[in-house]
């Protein structure tokens, strides 16, 4: 029994080196809760950071290409190939953001009131073999724009961000990206549409209005033509289990993700789309991206 007992004791001993560090530890971890409460009670949806936007669809779907519209740049230019390959950020000030919204401040509460400072915008690649990519940005961010090409529609890198979304419980507002040529009559559409150019045809591009007054100012044709992409659209994402619906036409935000059209070229739309984003912001977001003292923090690598 002695010998037993002897062999117990440098077990005993290396249990009480494990439960050490524990207890040591342990008025670290009440003090960081205590600090944790103070900075959660302290918050204030008056005051906002900038919200993290992340951009993500397929390939050539006009991400990049949506993102030197808005900071007038030219990035997609200097890319191998025109496919982003990296997560770049950009930072959009509120000054760009207030030029870019003078037509549709009607879409902002609070009497077109800004509060946020800015827009922190993540660009993801879209083709398939950046998958962790993207998986990397839709974790970091507040807001997702989901850019789909209204001529092509829901692709395999679209399901596969909005399974990402839709996991994390990101929302997301989907973008539908479209290239316009002035003009074009319903023949050369035709010829365009053949050779997988991405165009709706004789549309009449403005990006000093809002989007649906635009839309409105459109032949019947062109009219016509939009609206059959889109609904094939809406029956794209209803195969995924998912209620989507023009901005101007949403009968529930809370339950249908709004979808805003924009020209990624022209710049059509992209007021509309800003005007948005800060509504959510400044609204069912205004919590999660209230000012805090405390350090928020993600490793990527």
């Amino acid at each position: 029994m002695q010998s037993h007992s002897s062999e117990m004791k440098p077990m005993d001993k290396a249990e009480n080196e494990i439960d050490q560090p524990l207890s040591v530890l342990e008025p670290l971890r009440r003090r960081l809760e205590h600090h944790h409460e103070l900075c959660e009670n302290q918050r204030s949806t008056e005051v906002l950071r900038a919200p993290v936007i992340c951009v993500l669809g397929h390939v050539d779907a006009g991400k990049t290409t949506i993102l030197d519209n808005l900071r007038q740049t030219h990035v997609q230019d200097n890319e191998a190939g025109g496919i982003t390959q990296q997560i770049g950020a950009t930072n959009v000030p509120s000054e760009t953001i207030y030029r870019r919204t003078e037509m549709c401040r009607e879409m902002i509460s609070r009497e077109g009131d800004f509060i946020v400072p800015g827009l922190l915008i993540i660009d993801t690649p879209g083709h398939e073999i950046f998958k962790s990519l993207r998986s990397r940005g839709s974790s970091l961010c507040d807001l997702a724009i989901l850019v789909v090409d209204i001529m092509h529609g829901v692709a395999p890198q679209t399901i596969e961000s909005i399974q990402l979304l839709v996991e994390r419980q990101t929302p997301f507002i989907i973008a539908l990206n479209k290239q316009y040529l002035e003009g074009m009559t319903f023949y050369e559409s035709i010829y365009c549409l053949n050779s997988k150019v991405d165009l709706l045809y004789d549309w009449k591009s403005n990006n000093k209005k809002s989007i649906e007054l635009v839309l409105q100012e459109q032949q019947q044709i062109t009219q016509n033509h939009f609206e059959k992409c889109c609904k094939t659209i809406i029956c794209q994402f209803a195969e995924q289990n998912l209620n989507v619906a023009l901005y101007y036409e949403n009968p529930d935000p809370n339950e249908y993700y709004s979808m805003v059209p924009t020209s990624a070229r022209s710049g059509d739309g992209m007021g509309s789309l800003i005007a948005l984003i800060i509504e959510k912001s400044q609204t069912t977001l205004s919590r999660r991206i209230s000012y805090t003292h405390e350090l928020q923090a993600t490793v990527m690598e």
